[in-house]
């Protein structure tokens, strides 16, 4: 097999065990501290409020970066090599980037909704008092609640748009390195 990318770098082996000490213990408490959020949200009720979805959304998706990551680079900091494949690299790099991807988009809508709360407090109690019932069966309320989804939608284009162009130069490093 040809090992040409994945070369091994000299790096002294205290070097690898410290990595490792620290991965450890940043990994065990992003899977503790997560769980308890999680936790906290499920079983109190008075939590359960929509600004909390976004956190607790962001419990799940960190909860399950740290218990993908963690142990494999823990693992390969003590082999110090990758000891996984070419699937095991694969599948790492998918969990890294999509949990990764998932609270970076949950940190946008945290943002959003603590900006609007701060800089239009009343605005923000009247969107919360407006999303009954009441107000959805009226011309007016589904006139409102039209034009507030096509500020959702455009939020949510900025966002996409900002992806792509944020990650874009390293996928023409990856097509570059791929087709040679």
């Amino acid at each position: 097999m040809d090992r040409g990318f994945y070369r091994k770098v000299d790096v002294p082996d205290h070097a690898h065990y410290i990595v490792a000490f620290f991965v450890a213990i940043i990994g065990a408490v992003g899977v503790i501290g997560n769980a308890l959020v999680m936790y906290a949200f499920f079983c109190n009720k008075k939590l359960r409020s929509p600004p909390n979805y976004f956190i607790v959304n962001l419990a799940v998706s960190d909860f399950l970066m740290a218990i993908t990551q963690s142990p494999i680079f823990f693992v390969s900091s003590l082999y110090k090599e990758w000891v996984f494949g070419k699937t095991g690299c694969k599948i790492y790099a998918f969990c890294g980037a999509l949990f990764g991807i998932t609270s970076m988009i949950n940190l946008v809508a945290i943002s959003i909704d603590r900006y609007v709360v701060i800089t239009k407090p009343l605005q923000a109690i009247r969107d919360l008092e407006s999303m009954g019932t009441q107000m959805r069966n009226t011309t007016l309320g589904q006139q409102q609640s039209i034009t507030r989804e096509w500020k959702l939608a455009k939020v949510a284009f900025v966002v996409i748009v900002v992806y792509v162009l944020s990650w874009s130069p390293y996928a023409f490093v990856t097509l570059i390195a791929w087709a040679g």
